[in-house]
């Protein structure tokens, strides 16, 4: 099948080792078109443009709110946008990476990074309109990302979808399915050079072409391709599944060839573009969406199936529930008037449980910290085969058993552990102490 991968779209975000000025780029040959007015957040913005007057990157400085004043930003702060005609250069990342170095910027994290995929219809020979007829009339279920927002028409005969975007606005990954050759046949939305790119890949011209779209923000960081190795443990003897080390950083360094980009590409649909058919248990209710059968939308070929990749799991974060319960807690040992001693020392240890859950947890993350972080390996998660529900309830059960060996362990060898045990034996030796005096 004839289709293409690009980036679409390739911000990042820098620190200026001075200030780099429309006038400093004016010397050094580039031309400079400057907005009147600059964003929210920066109050100069311009974009350079190369010798024919095409824009190549658009570049934001100067921001309004500064940490020394009180505000987010630090001095120096900018952001550096390729325009859309620069992502469809041969190498579009390393043109900025080149230039990043030239002129000295320190990239501190890649705000936004958009692939694409432009076909004609999917392998299964399925217009893409069709298909999300299909998808409308309940057909299919989508895994992940519930929240949608679709665009169309509504005729009398049949209902016509020409765009649909999953995921919230607070998603660090959003998908789009869109019909691309209508948006380019709209006034002023003509871009040629998306057109050429078509052309190479042989697509077809008298066909509507339709896009896929990730769009990455900065908090999503890696993935990994998540290959099972079998090794034998020299202790017991037994052999062992393990996750080969096959961790895809989503830094630009690390997306310079396009096969990597392909790859990255296809690890998102694989988790992100997981559409199932709807189908019933013998007593008629639904059939659990991930035990369905998948829709299959694309038939990959060598390269592409050689990087089938699995979505990473950061570090657990403590949800509004157990925010909640850790402060009930709290209060609880702390008014032992109320509650009693017994109370005290259970709530104490069940915050103990929570703690070595979430201790390393972070509820935000500075705009600052660096995009590429060695020391912050983040957990596997390995799809497994489907299981039936026999398999599942014993996987359930032997899965809390080992989660409850781990907590028990990790509490023990905790500092913070010992430190609120220490506590507690102090405050039951003072009462002790205390119990058989006369008053």
């Amino acid at each position: 099948m004839s289709r293409c991968v690009n980036i679409d779209w390739l911000e990042v975000y820098c620190r200026e080792p001075q200030p780099l000025t429309p006038d400093y780029f004016r010397g050094e040959g580039f031309e400079v078109s400057v907005r009147d007015y600059g964003s929210p957040q920066y109050r100069q913005m311009f974009t350079l443009q190369d010798k024919q007057g095409h824009g190549i990157l658009e570049v934001r400085r100067d921001p309004y709110s500064l940490k020394s004043q009180g505000g987010i930003f630090p001095v120096g702060a900018c952001h550096l946008r390729l325009t859309n005609r620069q992502c469809y250069i041969k190498h579009p990342i390393a043109w900025l990476l080149d230039f990043i170095a030239a002129h000295n910027y320190e990239i501190v994290s890649t705000s936004r990074l958009d692939l694409c995929l432009d076909f004609a219809h999917f392998d299964c020979n399925q217009n893409p309109a069709r298909f999300l007829r299909d998808y409308f009339a309940n057909q299919y279920a989508k895994i992940n990302q519930a929240k949608f927002q679709a665009h169309g028409t509504d005729a009398w005969e049949i209902k016509t979808f020409n765009s649909v975007k999953w995921g919230s606005e607070f998603s660090k990954i959003t998908t789009k399915l869109y019909n691309k050759s209508m948006e380019l046949q709209r006034d002023g939305h003509d871009k040629p050079w998306i057109r050429a790119t078509w052309k190479l890949a042989d697509l077809p011209e008298d066909k509507d072409i339709w896009r896929i779209e990730f769009s990455m923000k900065s908090e999503c960081k890696s993935l990994v391709r998540a290959t099972e190795i079998d090794e034998v443990d020299i202790d017991t003897g037994e052999l062992r599944t393990t996750i080969g080390d096959h961790r895809i950083d989503i830094s630009l360094w690390n997306l310079l060839d396009k096969n990597d980009q392909v790859a990255l590409f296809f690890c998102l649909l694989d988790h992100y573009f997981d559409f199932r058919y709807v189908e019933y248990q013998d007593n008629g209710r639904p059939r659990r969406k991930d035990r369905c059968r998948r829709v299959p939308l694309f038939r990959l070929n060598a390269i592409e199936q050689g990087y089938t990749f699995k979505r990473l799991d950061v570090q657990p974060m403590p949800g509004r529930r157990e925010k909640m319960m850790m402060k009930y807690l709290k209060e609880i040992a702390a008014d032992r008037e109320t509650w009693g001693r017994d109370a005290e020392i259970a709530a104490n240890n069940l915050r103990d449980v929570f703690i070595a859950r979430y201790m390393f947890a972070k509820t935000e993350r500075p705009m600052e910290e660096i995009y590429l972080n060695p020391d912050k390996q983040p957990q596997v998660i390995v799809k497994h085969d489907l299981m039936t529900d026999e398999q599942f309830e014993e996987f359930k059960k032997f899965r809390s058993q080992e989660y409850e060996k781990a907590i028990t362990n990790f509490i023990k060898k905790s500092p913070e552990y010992w430190r609120i045990r220490q506590r507690v034996t102090e405050q039951l030796r003072h009462d002790e102490l205390w119990k058989d005096l006369p008053f």
